[in-house]
């Protein structure tokens, strides 16, 4: 996971916790990069809105890459205001993307989905 706000981190890895998965976190986008690079995660959950490297950034790289392309991206955002902006992170590489205003169960869905 790939995410600045400590608070957020430890929200989704809670809300996570019932499917018992290995979860590494990044706090920018620099170490999110790093990160995904050594332990190639099957998913990279990433804010859009990151320091160093935005979550777009991130995506683009991870796609462009044939050793790290084809892991699933579940794209976030906190700034969520319209339709376009989960069409910008589609085009990206997100294979998915949800506001950050979501509720548990429909995380677990979303993350259960793109891990089958």
């Amino acid at each position: 996971m790939i995410e600045d706000a400590r608070f957020f981190r430890e929200l989704v890895r809670d809300v996570l916790a019932p499917l018992d998965l290995e979860i590494c976190e990044a706090a920018d986008g620099e170490q999110g990069l790093a990160l995904v690079r050594t332990e190639k995660p099957d998913l990279v959950i990433l804010d859009l809105n990151l320091p160093l490297r935005n979550g777009y950034e991130l995506m683009r790289i991870i796609r462009a890459d044939a050793s790290l392309r084809h892991m699933r991206l579940l794209a976030m955002s906190g700034v969520f205001r319209k339709e376009t902006d989960q069409d910008a992170a589609q085009a990206a590489g997100a294979d998915d993307f949800i506001g950050k205003s979501f509720t548990p169960d429909f995380l677990l869905e979303r993350v259960r989905r793109l891990l089958q």
